[in-house]
């Protein structure tokens, strides 16, 4: 990212793929600009964040809570992992159905559907507060963070579990995908993986927690 920023010249896009690779990069600066534009209303694409923190304000926020080398790296890691790939697939599963809604929106669910996990992950107080629910969990961390729309859409439609929103599905099927099972509804629909994440995007593969 400081590379990046270094250049004379720089793209507002490469800069929001970078921190769209990252999970960690991505709760940390929408939660910022959250924080600082909650009186206007929630940001909804990492690209109006950068543009309201500025670079370098994207920077401290990345550098807020660093993760380093230790007893966590091993189950972080691990998590950042999984959630980029769900991020990756959420995105092309959206646009192999041809759904009514944003492609980078599916992603940014995919990314972001595990926060619920953070509190044990992390080891936050917050688990006495929330016991195991992990949905609950999610929802609590997008109120308190003022992420976007879609994502708290997201949880409610977990929360509710009646029955399936365009985003609870479009994560079933992702992670059906990225686990190698998917169910008979998926595989009526054609719907396949052409690639691994990693062959896709290996630039994104490579990063490590923020």
């Amino acid at each position: 990212m400081e590379l990046v920023i270094c250049q004379r010249s720089v793209d507002l896009e490469q800069v929001s793929q970078l921190i769209l690779s990252d999970l960690g990069a991505t709760l940390q600066i929408l939660r910022q600009a959250g924080r600082e534009n909650s009186m206007d209303g929630y940001l909804e694409r990492v690209e109006d964040c950068i543009a309201e923190l500025g670079l370098e304000g994207c920077l401290e926020a990345m550098a807020k809570c660093p993760i380093a080398r230790g007893p966590l790296f091993t189950s972080v890691y691990s998590a950042w992992e999984r959630a980029r790939e769900t991020a990756f697939i959420a995105r092309f599963v959206a646009e192999k159905l041809a759904l009514n809604v944003s492609a980078e929106d599916a992603y940014l669910v995919g990314l972001a559907h595990g926060i619920g996990n953070l509190p044990k992950i992390l080891e936050w107080g917050l688990i006495s507060q929330i016991g195991d629910d992990s949905d609950l969990a999610g929802l609590r961390i997008v109120e308190a963070w003022h992420l976007p729309h879609c994502i708290a859409e997201y949880f409610l439609g977990r929360m509710a579990g009646k029955s399936q929103t365009q985003w609870t599905m479009i994560v079933d099927c992702a992670l059906e995908l990225l686990e190698g099972r998917p169910s008979a509804w998926l595989r009526d629909e054609s719907i396949s993986l052409p690639f691994t994440p990693s062959e896709r995007y290996p630039h994104a593969a490579s990063q490590r927690p923020a």
